[in-house]
């Protein structure tokens, strides 16, 4: 009798473990991903630059946006990187918004920059070899002293590009899970 209710109570705390974990394993479930945007590859700039962009974000469901960004603007002799704040998705299309970081420049001018807002957009055209390229537009930087907040009022807005580049090399992935 001992040994049979030892075995109960083996049975009963494994069992109880068991269902805790699958609570658990629900609430981490639920701060899934909702929309993500991933991206490297390469775009001829306005003024004829070489731009090398990478960059991943994701949009949890509790609201909370992960990720990070990186650009080079190679005729500029600058790379701007940092964290993104800010995603919003709808189709095959992405807003993204950060924090300039990271500017590492021989301008000063744009190495002042550093710690403000920036932003872009992409468009995911698909894989396939028949597909058109995927495009971006180049990045949008908050001038020095500028308001806080505009990085988030662009992923807000959505607003329509000014101008599409064409990635020539990489790929663009835009996903909404919802």
């Amino acid at each position: 009798m001992f040994r049979f209710r030892r075995v109960a109570r083996i049975v009963c705390s494994m069992a109880l473990l068991a269902s805790f974990m699958l609570v658990g394993h629900g609430a981490v479930s639920a701060a899934g991903v909702v929309e993500s945007v991933t991206g490297s590859g390469h775009f001829t700039g306005s003024n004829g630059e070489l731009v090398t962009f990478s960059y991943n974000a994701k949009l949890h469901d509790n609201g909370s946006v992960t990720g990070h960004y990186q650009i080079n603007l190679r005729s500029l002799d600058t790379v701007i990187h940092g964290p993104v704040t800010c995603l919003s998705v709808v189709g095959n299309r992405a807003w993204v918004g950060g924090i300039a970081e990271q500017i590492r420049s021989s301008n000063p001018n744009l190495a002042a920059l550093e710690g403000n807002e920036m932003w872009f957009q992409v468009q995911d055209n698909g894989e396939g070899a028949n597909d058109p390229p995927d495009r971006t537009t180049s990045v949008g930087v908050t001038p020095v002293g500028g308001p806080p907040g505009q990085a988030q009022a662009y992923c807000d807005a959505m607003p329509a590009p000014i101008t599409f580049r064409p990635i020539e090399e990489g790929n663009i992935q835009v996903r909404d899970e919802q």
